[in-house]
């Protein structure tokens, strides 16, 4: 799915006033530690200048990799695997 970056930012609005005070507190933390949120802090600076986004459905590693080797020519700017367990960055 292509999402232009106004899309990318409306969401990161809504999710924010959705979330709570433990939300808050994850998200200091995770900061702290350059985890998910360093992910999510780079990517609404990507999204405020304008670029755009691809998201696609990988729930299996080999799956995830074959598409990462089939993206690699275009040189994306960043490219994560969203997992139950955190967020692992495939470039």
């Amino acid at each position: 799915m292509a999402i232009p970056s106004a899309e990318v930012l409306k969401y990161f609005e809504e999710f924010r006033a959705d979330s709570g005070y433990w939300a808050g507190i994850m998200t200091v933390l995770s900061r702290a530690f350059g985890t998910e949120q360093v992910f999510v802090d780079n990517d609404i600076h990507s999204a405020q200048a304008g670029e755009g986004f691809v998201a696609i459905y990988s729930p299996e590693e080999a799956q995830t990799r074959r598409i990462r080797e089939l993206l690699r020519p275009f040189e994306p700017k960043a490219m994560h695997w969203y997992q139950t367990g955190g967020v692992e960055c495939l470039i």
